[in-house]
């Protein structure tokens, strides 16, 4: 099931939008739905690799607060299923927001995501140690980097470009044979120094 929504960019930046963020599935679901257009609760299940029933108050949450919108029911065999949708094509937190408690929120929700990706890289980490592994199933494609340089304003734009393409790259494939879900956690940002005494 896939069906895209027509308005393109919703802005993330209330309270308690922000605060059911804070989760990772929370966040995950609205990804994979946003990617989708249209899913299932057990579409949605299926694809982030949990039990369906554990599913449904984090739906539940999200439709409260906005960020998911249920979509009428469809049918599936003999029962019909809530289906969700999200109230555009891309949700994107609001980073030029000058208040501070959503600044503090968002500051929250990439703590999360940094742990959630810190554990994912060490199960990684450990799955490719194993000893009944090949080399080729072992090489799942792991990366980190921690990159620092002196930009201008031309390289920003260039490196917000590039950040870009990769959010598209990520926004376009479904689940299907030899595709693996990934997950890029980046923060891009100026190093505030302090001056050299």
């Amino acid at each position: 099931m896939s069906k895209k929504s027509d308005t393109s960019i919703y802005l993330i930046n209330r309270l308690d939008q922000l605060d059911a963020l804070k989760s990772c599935v929370r966040d995950r679901i609205c990804d994979v739905v946003c990617q989708a257009g249209e899913l299932t609760a057990q579409e949605i299940a299926a694809r982030l690799g949990i039990k369906p029933t554990a599913i449904y108050p984090h739906l539940d949450l999200l439709v409260e607060v906005g960020l998911l919108v249920e979509r009428d029911q469809v049918r599936t065999n003999k029962n019909f299923a809530r289906s969700f949708g999200t109230p555009a094509t891309h949700l994107r937190l609001d980073r030029e927001s000058k208040d501070p408690e959503v600044q503090a929120a968002i500051c929250a929700i990439l703590a999360s995501q940094l742990r959630q990706a810190s554990r994912e890289f060490q199960n990684t980490i450990e799955a490719t140690a194993r000893p009944d592994l090949d080399d080729a199933s072992a090489d799942l494609g792991l990366g980190i980097a921690w990159l620092t340089g002196w930009m201008d304003t031309k390289s920003i734009q260039r490196a917000k470009s590039l950040l870009d393409e990769l959010d598209e790259l990520f926004m376009i494939d479904e689940p299907g044979p030899g595709k693996t879900l990934y997950a890029l956690t980046y923060v891009a940002r100026p190093v505030h120094q302090k001056p050299a005494k």
